[in-house]
């Protein structure tokens, strides 16, 4: 009966040791993915602010 209890603590215990380190390695890359669209997206918006003001100087630079 001991031995039974301990199986069913060790077994309880890879659970829940096995199981959230299982769920944060996913929602670790899930969070990656996301933070690099989120710099892709940053980089994107930083070079059209860039290109906007390039075009918006050399306008006023032909004026």
């Amino acid at each position: 009966m001991a031995r039974f209890t301990f199986y069913i603590f060790f077994t309880l215990n890879e659970f829940i040791v096995f199981i959230p380190r299982f769920f944060w390695r996913r929602i670790f890359l899930i969070f990656r993915h996301m933070s690099i669209n989120i710099t892709r997206q940053t980089a994107s918006n930083n070079m059209s602010a860039v290109i906007a003001t390039i075009s918006n100087d050399s306008g006023a630079v032909n004026e």
